[in-house]
């Protein structure tokens, strides 16, 4: 148990290593956002979700649990597991908002790939953050598939040239 606990403090680091990549990758391919908008300015807004989810990493308000199938899982006491969906919610509608908006405003089918990669990388996540809201059962562990998702759209993103504002129609 000594052990689980020691690499609990783990467990939760993937929401930062998902939210500002995630952040900066949609701000990098949104030319409009990338040319009109400074880097420290995103991370500044982008720093609220950073200190939650650092407070939420040190505190550690988890119990560790003996799974159904096999072996043990984290879960979040309460109110902390409301907090974080409530934050989670707040990040996903961000990141939609951004989205639609490239996918609007810029008629390139490259592009908006892109931002349809991130949209459908959010809905998974949405769903695997309901049905660990609500105790749904579920076959395996929650965020597992969605973050890799996430992650393959965060590469696609940053492994491609952007495209200039002036090139929006």
């Amino acid at each position: 148990m000594n052990f689980l606990k020691f690499f609990s403090y783990f467990y939760y680091a993937s929401s930062i290593g998902i939210t500002i990549p995630t952040i900066f990758a949609l701000w990098y391919i949104i030319p409009a956002f990338r040319e009109r908008i400074k880097e420290w300015t995103v991370l500044t807004l982008s720093a609220p979700f950073s200190f939650f989810y650092l407070y939420l990493i040190y505190l550690q308000p988890v119990q560790i649990i003996k799974h159904d199938g096999f072996g043990y899982r984290l879960q979040l006491l309460a109110p902390w597991n409301r907090w974080l969906s409530i934050v989670q919610g707040i990040v996903t509608l961000i990141v939609f908002g951004m989205c639609f908006y490239g996918f609007r405003r810029y008629k390139y089918k490259f592009p908006r790939s892109q931002y349809l990669l991130f949209i459908l990388g959010y809905v998974l996540t949405t769903i695997d953050g309901l049905c660990m809201l609500f105790n749904s059962v579920y076959p395996i562990e929650p965020f597992i598939f969605s973050e890799a998702f996430i992650l393959i759209a965060i590469l696609y993103a940053f492994a491609t040239k952007p495209i200039k504002e002036k090139y929006s129609h």
